[in-house]
């Protein structure tokens, strides 16, 4: 079901400072800058696993996408 499929999303979370819009907007370019139409076309000929990324720490498989950058600290 869809809510099956959207448990499994990895989560990510980080401080974030006040200007919320700020912050929303960096990470908006962060993400465009990092999932270039090559780098989808490949997660997506992967059926939705990024292969260039290491697995995580807990053993399981790869995620889609490039591992986050550290944010600034609040």
């Amino acid at each position: 079901t869809a809510n099956d499929y959207i448990e499994e999303w990895r989560r990510e979370g980080r401080p974030c400072g006040d200007d919320v819009d700020a912050e929303a907007t960096g990470e908006a370019a962060r993400l465009e800058a990092a999932y270039t139409k090559d780098v989808l076309a490949r997660i997506v000929a992967a059926g939705g696993i990024d292969s260039e990324r290491p697995a995580a720490d807990d053993g399981s498989a790869a995620d889609a996408g490039p591992s986050p950058e550290p944010g600034p600290a609040a």
